[in-house]
C-alpha cells in the first residue's frame, strides 16, 4: 500500500492588525483677547491766554537841544603857513604849497585877511586871493582860497617874518636866504716836478747760441756674456782705533820782570 501523505503544515497564523492611530488631539483652545486699554481721560481745558499788558506810556519827547552858537569867524586848525621856508638870496616863494580855503565862516560873514611883515615897508610880499593878487589886505568869505608869495633880500642871511591875519586868527611864516658861502681856499703851491728817471740800464748782450750736437759715437758691440761672477769674500775686521796723541806740553809761566827798555821818562 502507498505511504501515506505527509500531514500538511498548518496555516500560517494571520499577522495582528496594525494598531490604529491615535486618536488626534484637540486643536488648542484660543487665548482669550487682551483686554481693552481704558479710554483716554479727556484733557483738562487749556486756560486762556491773559488779556494784553497796556503798551507801556509814551516817554515825553526829548528836549529839543539847545540851539548851535553861531559858527566863528576863524578858519580850522588846518590854517597854517608853515614854519621855515630857506630860499636863495632873491627868489620868491609861495606858502603853504596849497591855497588855504575859506571855511567855518557863518553864512554871509566877510572877514578881513591881512598880510604884514617884522620889518617895516617890506615890499616882499602878496597876498592872493582866488589866484588874485590882492596886494596884503582883502575880504573874504566862505569859498575863497588864499595863498602868500614871500620873497629873499639880495644879500645872504637875511630873515623876514611874515604874518597871515584872518578874523581873529594869525599864522606866521619865517623866510630865510641862504648863508654866504665859506671862501673858496687858496690853491695849492705848485708841486715840485718829480725827478727825471734814470736811464734803464744797457740790455746784456744776447745769450751765444748753443754749439751744434757732436754725432753720436757708433755703439758697442754687444759685450759677450760674462762667466759667473764668484761669491764676494768675507768682509775684513775694521782695523784698531790708534791710541789718543799725547797731550802738548804745558806753556812756560811768563817772567815777572819788565824790559830794560821800560822808561817813563
Amino acid at each position: 500500500s502507498p505511504p501515506p501523505p505527509p500531514p500538511s503544515p498548518p496555516p500560517p497564523s494571520p499577522s495582528p492588525p496594525p494598531p490604529s492611530p491615535p486618536p488626534p488631539s484637540p486643536p488648542p483652545s484660543p487665548l482669550p483677547p487682551p483686554p481693552s486699554p481704558p479710554p483716554p481721560s479727556p484733557s483738562p481745558p487749556s486756560p486762556s491766554p491773559p488779556p494784553p499788558s497796556p503798551p507801556p506810556p509814551s516817554p515825553p519827547p526829548p528836549n529839543p537841544p539847545p540851539p548851535s552858537p553861531p559858527p566863528p569867524d576863524v578858519t580850522t586848525e588846518g590854517f597854517e603857513l608853515g614854519v621855515d621856508l630857506l630860499l636863495s638870496p632873491d627868489t620868491c616863494g609861495l606858502v603853504p604849497d596849497e591855497p588855504l580855503p575859506v571855511s567855518d565862516l557863518g553864512s554871509g560873514v566877510v572877514v578881513q585877511a591881512t598880510l604884514t611883515s617884522s620889518i617895516a615897508a617890506s615890499s616882499r610880499m602878496t597876498l592872493f586871493v582866488n589866484g588874485v593878487d590882492k596886494v596884503t589886505t582883502s575880504d573874504v568869505s566862505n569859498g575863497d582860497v588864499m595863498q602868500v608869495q614871500v620873497c629873499t633880500p639880495a644879500s645872504y642871511g637875511a630873515e623876514e617874518v611874515f604874518t597871515l591875519y584872518y578874523g581873529n586868527r594869525n599864522d606866521s611864516v619865517t623866510v630865510r636866504s641862504h648863508d654866504a658861502p665859506p671862501p673858496s681856499p687858496p690853491p695849492p703851491p705848485p708841486s715840485p716836478s718829480p725827478p727825471s728817471p734814470s736811464p734803464p740800464p744797457p740790455s746784456p748782450p744776447p745769450p751765444s747760441p748753443p754749439p751744434s750736437p757732436l754725432p753720436p759715437p757708433p755703439s758697442p758691440p754687444p759685450p759677450s756674456p760674462s762667466p759667473p761672477s764668484p761669491s764676494p769674500p768675507p768682509p775684513s775686521p775694521p782695523p784698531p782705533s790708534p791710541p789718543p796723541p799725547n797731550p802738548p806740553p804745558p806753556s812756560p809761566p811768563p817772567p815777572d820782570v819788565t824790559t830794560e827798555d821800560f822808561e817813563l821818562g
